[in-house]
Formats: C-alpha cells, structure tokens, sequence
C-alpha cells in the first residue's frame, strides 16, 4: 500500500504525530509545511494539524550578558530574540484553524517587556485568536529569584492586569490554561492567577507547574481537571474552585495544614460528586519547615469535612506521620487503586487510617534512620492486607534491617529493595528468604568481614555433592557493592557463587570486584546441574559505584566485563 493511499483515520494518526512538537520552531516548521504539498488527501488532513498551534519564543538578551559577566549598564537595555509562526499563519488566512498557542518567556528581572512583544506579534496577525482553545504560557528565569533582591509581585501589579486585558482580549474562547517555569516567582504566580481568572466561567482545565494565587472574587465554576501546586504561605491563598464538576484533581506541595477551605462555598463540608482520580503531594511536614505546628498534631477543627463518594483512583505522596486526607476525608466503602510514595513512617500511619477496602495497591516506600522502631514489613504488609487485588512495594533502606525484623512475618509484595547501609552477606540471604515476591535486590555497602562461610558444598566436580537447597524467591536481577574501605574479592566471589546456585530465578548478576577468573569456570563447572546457569548474564564492574540496573540484558553474551 502506498503511504498516498493509507485510510484517512490512520493518516490523522500519523500526521498528528508528526504535527505533535512545537511547529513554531525552523526545522520543524518546514518539514510540516512540507507535508501539504504530498496530494490532496495530505493536504486535506494535515492543513488542520500544521497550522492549530501557533507559538512565540521571546528570550531577554540579558541572561547571556549576566552568565558572563554581567549586563552592561551603557549598553541599554538588552535585546528581545523573538522565534514565532504567527505571522506567517495570519499571512496565510488561517488564524481560524488555530486551536493552541503556546507562550515562552525567559527573562532575568521583568518578563513583562518579552510579554508584550509577544502579545504585539500576536495582535499585528490578528485582532483574535477566537479558534485557541489552549494557551500553554513558560516563563522562565535567567538566574534564581532568590539571588537577587527579594520581587514584590504588588509593584508589578499594573503590568500584571494590562497584559492579562490584552491576551484575554486575544484569546477569548480559551477553556484549558497552563502553566509552566523553571522556577516560581510571586510575579508568575500572580500572572497565573489573574489570567486564570478571567476564564473562571469557562476553563475546563488547568495545569500549573507551581502555585496559582487567587485573584479577586472569581469561582471556577466549570473545571473539570485541575493540576497545580500549592503554596506554604498562608497569605497565597488557592484560587476558588467549585467542587462538583472535577473529576481528575492533582494538588501538589500541599501543606499538611491545608483546610480544603477554597472549595468550600460558605460552608464546612465539600463534597467532590464527580471526582474519580485524586493526587494529593504532601509538601514538607511542619516540623521540617520550622513552623510552631508539629506533623501529626494539626486541628482538626480547621478541617472541611471533605467527601469523594465516586472516587476510584488515589494517589498519596507524604513524608510525615501523618496523612490529613486519610483522617479527614470520607471515602466510598472501595477505591479501584490506590499509590502510595513515601516513608515507612506514614505508611505506618495510613495502614492504621480509616482508609477503605482496596483493590490494585501500589508502594514505593523510604525506610529512614528516624524510623528503626518500625517494623517495615509489618507495615507493608498492614496495608497490603486491605487490598484484594494485586499488591505491590519497592524499598529504599537508608537504615540498618535487624535480624529480628526478617525473623518476623514474609512479605510476599515486596518487589525491589535497594539497601544504602552497609549489609552482612548473612542478611542478603535473610532479606532472599523474607521477601518471596523480590524481584530486584540492589545492596550498594556489602561487608567483607561479616561474610559467612558459604564455601562448603560449592564447587560441583568429580565428588558430585548435593544440589544447594533453592531459595523461595522470585529475584530475577541482583546487585552487589562492596563496601570500599575493606575489600576482599575472594570473599565476594564466594557469595557470588553461593547465591548463583541458590536463586533458580536469577537473570541477571551484576557484582563489584568480582574477579572473572573466578566465575567462568565456576558456571561452566556447575552448569551441568545447575541449568538455569545457562541463562543468567554475568555482568562483572571493576568500579565503585552503584550500577544502573537499568541497562539492558547483555545477550547472548553470558559474561560481560566493564571497566
């Protein structure tokens, strides 16, 4: 089949794709523009896709001037680079397909001079963009905010509400709004949030990198999605937003204070009728910030009583004691899935929250030295208990695992641990046996001198021994560093071998030091008893650092060897 004669549903696909990066950019321009001159039925789809997103670069000549050196007081003011489509869209008579404009500012102290060149170039195409129905603005900074003096956003006030006439003027049909930068300035926040307001009755989406402060009276009344930041000063309040039409919520950098008060209308309670998919980012609980109010003792009296009677999906990242929505928050009797990214810590704390039954369970979880009196996998396994549907967690320990917290219960969700203290080789086979489900196990301090005797029972040659007993586990990749300050290659080799035999599992070694001379004729000697030899890649470092597991399978090769 010709690519000329490819049905027009597949043909959309794939120009769409190829339509999909910022086409206001040169290169990619032209290639697009290309596009419309393959045959009719090209031209047909793909006109609509080369010209619905116009965009402008505008970048302050000062960042180059300020990273070598500093600006130059007698050269004036310095240069705007402007990169845009939008005049030769308007040229061409088709600011009617234009469905998104896509906004980027970088700037060292003011971004309202680049604002407005590109607000000009957008006005000398056309007096309205009535098409847009997305704006996605960047605003980034040339240096970080906090080198300089401290930005009061109320100076810029004027400015603020005259670019927000004039690109609402321009663009007055928009319903999704986003917002992205580098780094968070009083002055964006405050731009977000008073363009935001003049689409208060209409916008069905907004997404923003960082805070967006309230402006005025304004309700969003018709969001149905809504993605932003919040801020830990109580003066930066959150835009209101009305809670029944949502039903995709992500709150991020949420104060464990947060009362959920701008979605409340008058009242305590707030009731999210529509919401199926919530994300809650807990930002640094109390204690961290300084602030007089300790985690896990907030008042409770300050707290809506928040409802989410068609929520499905939950999505919870916190490092504190205490996770407010899990205490405050009245759930339907099942949630469809639930994640979880945080300390042990609050982990232990939601496992005993008045959280419903669950379906899919996902974790991924930091065992820290703050928390030795946590069992880990008790804790685990408290919340895995909720769940009905598959459940699954990956460890990160930063803190020593004793003897007695492995003799305890098995936790079979557990699949990838990663240990950043130094490890008895005697724990790693612990660690083997308490964890059936492991499927990854990376140990980055392993210690010579507390290795067991593994030797016995090894080497398979003309007096055949038993074969070493398996190990109930599933660890496909396995990852081991010594500890730098006293190593032993031999002993490490020992362990290699020990464990190559014991995990029937295993895909994938990847040890430090370990010497080759040793383990090729190990594995060669072995294999006849030991077939799934056969299939594991050796991958041997001679360096220090902790290998990324996520480097693909050296195949067919059995053995590889990197400096």
């Amino acid at each position: 089949m010709s690519e000329t004669s490819l049905p027009s549903d597949i043909l959309y696909l794939v120009l769409r794709d190829v339509c999909g990066p910022q086409p206001y950019l040169q290169p990619e321009w032209k290639r697009h523009l290309a596009l419309l001159a393959v045959c009719r039925e090209w031209r047909r789809v793909a006109l609509p896709l080369v010209y619905r997103c116009v965009g402008a670069d505008c970048r302050d000549g000062g960042i180059v001037s300020r990273r070598s050196g500093g600006p130059d007081p007698a050269a004036g003011p310095p240069a705007l680079a402007l990169t845009t489509n939008s005049t030769l869209v308007a040229a061409l008579g088709y600011v009617a397909l234009v469905r998104r404009i896509d906004l980027a500012l970088n700037w060292v102290q003011n971004p309202f001079p680049a604002l407005d060149k590109v607000t000009d170039v957008l006005e000398a195409g056309a007096q309205q963009w009535p098409g847009a129905r997305r704006l996605r603005l960047r605003i980034d900074f040339g240096h970080h905010p906090f080198n300089g003096d401290a930005v009061d956003a109320a100076t810029y006030t004027p400015d603020i509400l005259r670019a927000v006439d004039r690109l609402s003027r321009l663009m007055p049909n928009l319903v999704e709004l986003e917002y992205r930068g580098l780094e968070e300035s009083p002055i964006s926040s405050a731009l977000f949030g008073a363009l935001s307001a003049k689409y208060a009755q209409s916008a069905a989406w907004i997404a923003s990198s960082h805070s967006v402060a309230a402006h005025g009276p304004y309700r969003f009344t018709r969001l149905a999605r809504m993605n932003i930041a919040l801020s830990d000063d109580a003066d930066d309040l959150p835009p209101a937003v009305a809670p029944e039409p949502l039903t995709r919520l992500t709150l991020r950098t949420v104060p464990h204070e947060y009362s959920w008060g701008n979605f409340a209308a008058g009242g305590q309670a707030v009731e999210f009728s529509s919401l199926k998919t919530l994300t809650v980012n807990y930002g640094q609980p109390p204690r961290f910030r300084g602030d007089a109010l300790a985690a896990g003792t907030h008042r409770h009296e300050d707290h809506c009583r928040v409802s989410f009677p068609q929520l499905r999906h939950l999505h919870l990242v916190n490092n504190a004691e205490c996770t407010p929505i899990a205490e405050h928050g009245v759930f339907p009797s099942r949630l469809k899935s639930l994640s979880f990214s945080g300390s042990i810590g609050a982990l232990n704390s939601l496992a005993g929250s008045r959280l419903p039954a669950l379906g899919r369970l996902t974790m991924h979880l930091a065992y820290h030295p703050s928390e030795s009196h946590i069992d880990p996998f008790a804790a685990i396994n408290r919340l895995a208990s909720r769940a009905d549907g598959e459940a699954t967690a990956q460890l990160l320990v930063k803190n020593d695992i004793s003897p007695s917290i492995l003799g305890g219960a098995r936790c079979p969700c557990v699949t990838k641990v990663t240990m950043f203290v130094p490890l008895h080789a005697g724990i790693v086979v612990r660690l083997l046996e308490a964890l059936p489900g492991m499927e990854t196990l990376i140990v980055s301090q392993l210690w010579c001198a507390l290795m067991p005797d593994f030797a016995s029972g090894l080497e398979p040659g003309a007096h055949a021994r038993e074969r070493a007993a398996p190990l109930n586990t599933s660890t496909r990749v396995l990852v081991m560093c010594s500890n730098a300050t006293e190593l032993d290659t031999g002993k490490l080799a020992v362990l290699a071998k020990h464990l190559l035999l014991r995990l029937p599992s295993l895909k994938k070694l990847t040890a430090i030091q370990v010497p080759a001379t040793e383990m090729l004729p190990f594995i060669r000697t072995s294999a006849p008893l030991y077939p799934h030899l056969n299939g594991v890649v050796l991958e041997l470092k001679h360096q220090r650092t902790l290998p990324r597991t996520a480097t693909p399978p050296l195949s067919p090769a059995k053995l590889a060897i990197r400096p």
